[in-house]
């Protein structure tokens, strides 16, 4: 609509239909994007034995299959959301909003991580190594972390599309929601076993 309402305002409507057209195409090409490059990095993933053998199976072009039909059916039962609930815009913002938090878990670890490893291995070869020291990585993680908390939060502030009763919907399926796509990484990490690993990838880096 809204680039319906530009060329309409450019006097121009006759660029909507290409336009349109432009839009799904890019829309088709970064779909593909997304489906295979977290199915590719979870391939790998299974290759290094943090998941069951059967996630690394591939085929003859190298793609992962077994994650991308389990991808395939989660996507799919997510995508019920758009059904059961009365509003497009609602399910939209629900799924959003869980892609962030899951994305605020992420990135936490990873400024917890940049500070935990000043100390557990403080010599490790980097290709980029904050200067300050230990002080250093306190700062940049502390400062990371602390954005991630933050938007943590404010990721669970209903938007205008929900009203005051189902402002705890909201928040109850976005919490819900998150904590049962985090969970399954954590279960796997504890089943671990070294029978997983696949044949020729590299040896775990010791801790």
């Amino acid at each position: 609509q809204a680039i319906q309402y530009f060329f309409n305002a450019a006097r121009i409507p006759g660029a909507i239909t290409p336009m349109a057209l432009l839009i799904t195409i890019g829309g088709v090409v970064s779909l593909a994007a997304w489906l295979i490059g977290p199915a590719k990095g979870l391939g790998v993933v299974a290759e290094e034995g943090n998941l069951p053998p059967i996630f690394n199976r591939t085929n003859r072009y190298g793609s992962p299959v077994a994650v991308l039909i389990v991808q395939a059916l989660i996507g799919t039962l997510i995508s019920l959301l758009y059904v059961f609930l009365p509003s497009v815009n609602q399910a939209y913002w629900i799924l959003s909003a869980i892609t962030v938090e899951l994305l605020c878990i992420v990135y936490f670890l990873v400024f917890a991580a940049l500070i935990r490893l000043r100390y557990t291995r403080p010599d490790a070869p980097r290709p980029f190594r904050i200067p300050g020291g230990t002080a250093g990585a306190w700062l940049i993680g502390g400062m990371g972390a602390g954005g991630v908390i933050f938007s943590f939060f404010v990721g669970l502030m209903p938007t205008g599309d929900f009203s005051a009763t189902r402002a705890v919907f909201y928040v109850g399926g976005i919490l819900i929601g998150t904590l049962l796509l985090a969970v399954p990484p954590l279960v796997f990490l504890k089943l671990k076993k070294p029978g997983w690993r696949k044949a020729g990838t590299t040896r775990e880096v010791s801790r």
